[in-house]
């Protein structure tokens, strides 16, 4: 069998490094859940080193003494655009001396209002949340007085929430100057796919598209959008089929939350007999690797992943020296993708 590095490991789980060197070589400093989560890994992968590292590893691990905590619901994985996001991060910060430990928070532990386990001891010196939709439990978190840094959010974390830095993609000029080049072709019928309950940036996407086509005098678009609550399937096709068929109108265009919905949803409407784009335009976002790869190409909107990345570690360092600093929300250019799911509008 060859031989399993901790390179490959962390790559396996998208964490840093430094974060499995320090599980396989039980030097502290990481959650008990993200150190199981590497023990249970390593041992699938086939490790079994688990009690020493190589001598090129010892000298490339940097002892810190200056802690992040990165708090989330869940590690983003795969395509997703935060994997990239939190590369950038955590190259900036340890830059500058920071170790990043991750805290997976369960739900129950959101609706208990657990403190997260890195800071029972009170030796992190901020906290950056991804993936952390809960508005009740980032309302506690803030309520900590930690730097804080959010990465998305849940809809409710507006400007009455002080002294915490927010970073989100731009959302709404880029889906402005979609809709708008499908109405300006003679489309008149959209539709919105994705719960827009689910963080601020589906939000963001869904109230861009309502105001548009309000403003164009187009007054049918909740009639032809899925955006039912997240927990539902937004990823089986088979339950997007159903409720495609459920529509009280079938839409000249569908935009959706993200590149994932839209390609459930364009394999749905290849399933009940309609084709994208002769029959109905499909346009996703975040630019994931599957927009360029599905068939058709997906229209899109891209994601700087790495500067979300740089900015927030630049946002959070400078809260940690002033946390006097007035809430700062910040949003990172994004750009449309034209391709073939819009057929006439492809370039």
């Amino acid at each position: 069998m060859a031989k399993i590095t901790i390179n490959q490991i962390a790559e396996e789980l998208n964490l840093s490094r430094n974060t499995i060197s320090k599980v396989l070589n039980q030097k502290g400093g990481v959650s008990e859940k993200t150190e199981q989560l590497v023990l249970n890994h390593a041992k699938q992968m086939g490790y079994k080193q688990l009690d020493q590292m190589n001598q090129e590893e010892k000298q490339e691990t940097v002892i810190n003494e200056k802690s992040l905590l990165l708090v989330t619901s869940h590690i983003p994985m795969n395509q997703h655009f935060g994997v990239r996001a939190l590369d950038a991060f955590q190259k900036k910060v340890s830059r500058e001396g920071y170790r990043v430990e991750i805290e997976i928070v369960t739900e129950e532990e959101m609706r208990m209002n657990q403190v997260p386990r890195g800071m029972e001891n009170d030796r992190i010196d901020g906290i950056v949340c991804i993936e952390m939709f809960d508005k009740e439990y980032s309302t506690f978190l803030c309520e900590t007085k930690k730097p804080i840094l959010f990465i998305d959010s849940a809809v409710e974390i507006d400007e009455s929430f002080t002294n915490l830095d927010l970073i989100l993609m731009e959302n709404q000029n880029s889906i402005s100057i979609l809709v708008h080049r499908m109405i300006d072709a003679g489309y008149r019928k959209f539709g919105f796919v994705g719960d827009k309950k689910h963080c601020r940036s589906f939000h963001e996407r869904w109230e861009a598209c309502d105001r548009i086509l309000t403003k164009a005098g187009i007054r049918d678009f909740e009639k032809g959008s899925v955006c039912a609550l997240d927990q539902e399937k937004y990823n089986d096709y088979r339950w997007m089929c159903k409720r495609i068929k459920e529509l009280a109108m079938l839409p000249d265009v569908f935009i959706c939350a993200n590149d994932e919905i839209a390609v459930t949803l364009i394999r749905a409407l290849r399933e009940i007999g309609l084709t994208v784009p002769e029959d109905v335009k499909v346009v996703g976002f975040d630019d994931m690797p599957v927009a360029a790869l599905s068939n058709p190409t997906l229209t899109t909107v891209r994601i700087n992943s790495d500067a979300i990345g740089m900015i927030a570690a630049d946002l959070l360092l400078s809260r940690i020296q002033n946390q006097k600093l007035p809430s700062r929300y910040t949003y990172v250019q994004t750009t449309p993708v034209f391709r073939e799911s819009t057929g006439i509008l492809h370039e």
